[in-house]
């Protein structure tokens, strides 16, 4: 009664999905392991089938998550301006505002920084759940995107080569982050390691995983 009374609460289904989150968009689905989400969220085993089912029901809430999670911060910028009729100048100036607003709420948000590896995992090799991403934020985003760039700068915003100038625009606002992300990471781990007097055991494991397969 006491094990299922600690499993049944927000904060432990909370903790889980942090932990889930963070080993999915590290490790990928495959290597994340359900015991080790379950013991790096400090939590029994048995919680992620109580509040879950399953890993495939985890990894689908972790992606639900992080949908409604940017929603909410990116709620403003997701909106179809398609019948505004801007001028190029106010277009070019939305178009600014949309990505600098994309950009503030990545660098304001810590936990984004989990949501990104994920997020750019999934238009790597896209999963299943893909969709609950694509249909939520960014189909909506790609879409805003797509009409203020035809504005800005003229053309289809259905038209192939506004679609590829606006996935440009935002593959490189996600992989600067996730390479920022990763490097500050990187160093912070550098940094104990040497404080620990565990330097090269530090850099064989890294060579391990980030290096060799």
């Amino acid at each position: 009664m006491g094990r299922q009374a600690k499993e049944d609460t927000p904060h432990t289904r909370g903790k889980l999905l942090a932990a889930a989150i963070e080993s999915f968009g590290h490790r990928g689905f495959d290597a994340a392991s359900i015991r080790g989400i379950a013991a790096a969220a400090g939590a029994n085993i048995a919680g992620i089938a109580y509040h879950f089912g399953g890993k495939d029901q985890l990894y689908r809430a972790c992606l639900e998550h992080i949908a409604d999670r940017m929603r909410q911060g990116l709620s403003q910028n997701l909106s179809d301006p398609g019948g505004a009729g801007l001028s190029p100048v106010e277009a070019r100036r939305a178009l600014t505002e949309t990505l600098f607003a994309i950009t503030h709420f990545i660098l304001a948000t810590p936990e984004v920084a989990s949501f990104v590896r994920i997020v750019v995992r999934e238009q790597m090799d896209p999963s299943p759940a893909f969709d609950i991403l694509y249909d939520r934020i960014m189909e909506p985003l790609h879409r805003r995107l797509c009409a203020l760039w035809s504005m800005a700068a003229g053309g289809d915003p259905e038209s192939e080569a506004t679609k590829i100038a606006v996935f440009s625009l935002l593959g490189q606002v996600l992989l600067s982050w996730h390479n920022l992300a990763f490097f500050q990471g990187l160093m912070a781990a550098m940094r104990s390691a040497i404080a620990e007097g565990r330097f090269e055991a530090f850099r064989g494991e890294f060579a391990d995983r980030h290096l060799i397969g």
